[in-house]
This record gives structure tokens, sequence and C-alpha cells, in this order.
């Protein structure tokens, strides 16, 4: 079966991630030649990301949760807010503890909303989804220490002080390859794209300061995705 028609039916194609790709390459170069935008540029594009993808990304979680897991209703927004009022409290007493719970769900949630078509259930996706989560979590944490630990502030970041180092990445992106042959179990079109899509996203994660970056994953990559399951 032909690379594009196989990854079309797990919601990812080739030109998708040529496309990631070549822009991933340009904006690294760009910020490369003239540096890191300023705060403010960051988090324009940050509204502009969450305005257009990711609003439509929150329009249909409900429609996403009722044809994945067979939630509908109540039984959707009820977890939801649950969890949501755990975290506040957990906030009111640990603001730090509250980061690090926050950080927990969102590897989960990126990971699994990333690879929702990669296997046939949740059982054999779930390393795979757990390690794309950290990825995006991981790199985006440890790319740019300095710029994480100001923009958190020292009552929320109680990290140690570390050097930027590519063997973070390279890691977390060797464990994702490996879950990901270990959850298909063989290696196939589809299977190859999602390990080229994840050394991409690892890129842009890597270049692009954590705004930005966060900006681009959740426009290009994860809201994307989301939307991509209720057409595949």
């Amino acid at each position: 079966m032909p690379m594009a028609v196989e990854a079309q039916h797990s919601g990812l194609s080739s030109r998708v991630v040529a496309s990631r790709a070549a822009v991933t390459v340009a904006a690294s170069m760009l910020l490369y030649t003239m540096g890191p935008p300023s705060i403010a540029w960051q988090l324009i594009a940050l509204l502009v990301a969450m305005a257009t993808t990711g609003l439509s990304h929150g329009a249909v979680d409900h429609l996403v949760a009722s044809r994945c897991f067979r939630v509908q209703g109540v039984w959707f927004y009820l977890p939801y807010l649950a969890v949501s009022a755990v975290t506040a409290m957990i906030w009111l007493g640990s603001p730090p503890l509250a980061l690090a719970v926050f950080l927990a769900i969102s590897v989960w949630h990126f990971g699994e909303g990333d690879l929702r078509d990669h296997a046939p259930n949740l059982e054999r996706r779930a390393m795979a989804s757990l390690t794309r989560g950290l990825i995006v979590v991981g790199v985006l944490f440890t790319a740019w220490p300095d710029e994480v630990a100001g923009l958190l502030g020292p009552d929320l970041w109680r990290m140690p002080a570390f050097e930027r180092t590519p063997w973070i990445p390279l890691v977390l992106c060797g464990a994702h390859v490996l879950s990901l042959v270990v959850s298909t179990r063989r290696w196939r079109a589809s299977l190859e794209l999602a390990v080229y899509d994840a050394l991409v996203l690892a890129l842009w994660l890597w270049v692009a300061p954590p705004i930005l970056a966060f900006a681009g994953y959740f426009a290009v990559w994860h809201s994307m995705a989301h939307i991509d399951t209720l057409q595949t």
C-alpha cells in the first residue's frame, strides 16, 4: 500500500509531515538569522494559535470524546470539571505541585491526542502516547531552561539550574521511536511517518523559544490531530 494512502487512514499523510518539516526548517533558519522574537510577539503568536485552531480544537472536544471513548453529555463534562477542580485545589496549597500535576496531565493529553489513531486500542498505544507527550513537555521545558525559569518564576519553577543539552530530546525521541515500534509490532508506512513527524516536532521545540514553540505545536500538531480525528 502506498505510504500516503496508508498514512491517511491514521490521520497523518506524507504531505502533512513534509509541510511541517519545510515550515520547521524555514522557521529555524529565520530564528537563527534574526534571533528569537520578543515575548510580546510570542504571545501574539500564541493568541493567534488559540483563536484559530485552538477554538476549533475546543469546539469538537465533546465530539472526539463521544467517538473515541463513547463518552457523552454529563459523563464527559464531570471528569473534565473534576480534574480542573482538583488541580485548582492543589494550586491553593502548593503551586509547584499543581504545576507538576498539570504537566503530568498534559503529557498524557498531548500524547494520546496526537497518536489517537496510531494503534487499534488504548492499551497498545499507551506507552507510545506517554513518550510522545514527554517529547512535547520534556523538550519544551528543557530546551530553553533559563527562559522557562524566567517565565514561571521561582515560586513555581523549583528545578535546579542546568545547561541546555541536545541529549534530552535525543533520548526522548529514541524512547518514543522504540515505543512506536513495540506498539505497532511491525514496520509500516504510517509508523515511518510518525517517526519523522516526532523528529520534526522535537526539532521545532528545540529551536523555537518556549511560548512560540508551544504556539506552533498547539496550532500545527495538536489541534489539527484533534480535528482530524473526526475526519478519519
